[in-house]
């Protein structure tokens, strides 16, 4: 059968197609081949611009014209190849192309759907990667502005934290001088029941005060615990409501405190998480009631572990098999529907962080029995202290050496910039023993640590122009032997703690600080 097509329709199905006279010169071309080949105009010899071949052999356009072998005519300019069938006709030859494979099955062909015949299989492969590059191209914008979005809202969440740290340490300052002074009234007002419910009733409201800047704490990442000497059984006597209502109505709880007042060396914060998570824990292991049974005790423990104190949380529930038990101190694991699974690792956290450990002993049926063991802290002997005579002191107007004082007592210099919080706590100091010296900045305290030799630094952290970290670095510079205690309800990024300082959470507790302060005398 034979039948003639007009270049119009030749090229709307055959895009690629090239007519050849017999000596294989270019009569007519495609609009692809046009396109894509410029260089190859009408006149010009097939061969000067491609090489023909068949089943990976050269060849010639006149041994493949009107069989059904394909050929391949590879550019002798570029890496493209043209492949199809030659078709003879009376005046030369029609060659009846597409571009091979390999050559648009790249992303960036730049390939065009009208580049080829209809139906071709090639105009799907074109359709998918034109869908994949549009996908891709869309990732990418959502990505960029995804990106902005999230650094427009850690931007503002580091604004917001930068100023929540800075209210906290403000407020906390407040409140500082508050209990302070309610320390002082309390002491003056010994004798005076009334107007001691009063300084009460204010020391009460500073103390409610204190759990706001520990919310501001936490949303600006602040530590706010203070690793000091607790006494657990006090810990938990002094708790003992909020234990209740944690437990509930329907679960018992049967305390057996027998720690003889022995203390640990941890956060209080810290100590009374990990007792509400053991509770809380317990009360869910029995949802129809039940009861609990928490106690302490002092074991003597070996040369290498020391005295240990014993906690113990004890439940009736239901218990937890080999496999659940064995996982339980893993964090996100959780068997309840409600849970995150950070309870119990923040218990094994609180033991491991206070040099102590935590286990758990299960079976179904038989209830759940958690033992967190706590080093006790023994206080070392009190040491020699080189006394330096108080004709050797120039004492500021603060300074507080009262006829209290007791011989083998520090010398302390306190650096506050609050001046109400530094004359309290200069005069609580002084009327616990020490020896006292306060000033209100880092240039103050630099002259006389140079003047005087002191056996503690108690320091607030931000103070005008040099902070009270840096402050204690060069204080150790001049004097390896100091003492640093530092003071701060915020601590701003940057400052270089070292890991032998100790630290106290502000509002300033004087009972804690004086503690604490003895603790490092006898260190």
């Amino acid at each position: 059968m034979k039948f003639e097509l007009g270049k119009r329709q030749r090229d709307a199905i055959f895009p690629a197609n090239i007519m050849l006279d017999r000596q294989l010169r270019v009569v007519a071309l495609g609009p692809f081949v046009r396109r894509r080949f410029p260089e190859l105009a009408v006149g010009a010899s097939l061969l000067d611009h491609f090489q023909p071949a068949a089943a990976g052999v050269d060849t010639t356009i006149e041994a493949v014209a009107g069989t059904e072998t394909m050929v391949n005519l590879a550019s002798l300019s570029s890496d493209e190849v043209l492949c199809g069938w030659v078709i003879p006709f009376d005046g030369g030859y029609f060659l009846a192309l597409r571009l091979a494979p390999a050559g648009y099955a790249l992303e960036n062909s730049g390939l065009q759907i009208s580049d080829f015949a209809p139906g071709d299989p090639a105009i799907h492969a074109l359709l998918m990667f034109s869908i994949q590059r549009a996908v891709l191209e869309e990732q990418r914008l959502v990505a960029l502005e995804l990106d902005r979005a999230r650094q427009l809202s850690l931007d503002l969440v580091n604004r917001i934290t930068r100023a929540a740290g800075f209210l906290a340490h403000d407020f906390n300052n407040f409140l500082s001088i508050i209990k302070l002074n309610c320390e002082r009234l309390k002491l003056k007002l010994a004798d005076q029941p009334r107007p001691l419910r009063l300084v009460e009733i204010i020391a009460g409201a500073a103390a409610r005060g204190s759990a706001v800047t520990r919310s501001l704490m936490t949303l600006s990442y602040q530590r706010n615990d203070t690793r000091i000497p607790i006494s657990i059984d006090a810990l938990i006597e002094e708790n003992l409501a909020f234990f209740q209502t944690t437990v509930g109505a329907r679960v018992e709880l049967d305390l057996d405190l027998n720690a003889q007042g022995a203390t640990a060396m941890a956060s209080p914060v810290a100590a009374l998480n990990c007792l509400v998570n053991l509770l809380i824990n317990a009360r869910d292991a029995m949802p129809s009631g039940g009861t609990v049974h928490l106690s302490t005790a002092l074991l003597a423990g070996d040369q290498a572990t020391g005295q240990q104190i014993v906690i113990e949380v004890i439940d009736d529930g239901e218990g937890m098999s080999a496999e659940v038990c064995e996982r339980a101190f893993e964090p996100l694991f959780s068997t309840k529907s409600h849970g995150n699974g950070l309870g119990l690792p923040s218990v094994l956290e609180f033991a491991t962080d206070s040099g102590g450990s935590a286990r758990i002993a299960s079976n179904p049926g038989t209830g759940t029995r958690v033992t967190v063991s706590l080093p006790c802290f023994t206080p070392p002997g009190v040491a020699e202290i080189e006394i330096v005579g108080a004709e050797a002191r120039e004492p500021s107007a603060i300074a507080k050496t009262g006829p209290a004082a007791e011989a083998l007592m520090p010398w302390v210099l306190v650096v506050e910039d609050e001046p109400y919080a530094l004359e309290a706590l200069c005069e609580l100091l002084d009327s616990s023993g020490f020896h006292v010296t306060g000033v209100a900045n880092g240039q103050a305290a630099a002259e006389e640590l140079a003047r005087n030799r002191f056996e503690i630094l108690l320091t607030d952290i931000v103070l005008p122009g040099e902070s009270g970290a840096q402050l204690a670095s060069k204080a150790c510079e001049m004097d390896p032997g100091l003492k640093v205690v530092l003071m701060s309800g915020f601590v701003p990024q940057g400052e270089e703690l070292k890991d032998d300082w100790m630290f106290v959470r502000k509002p300033i507790d004087a009972r804690a600080v004086t503690e604490l302060l003895r603790v490092v005398t006898r260190a």
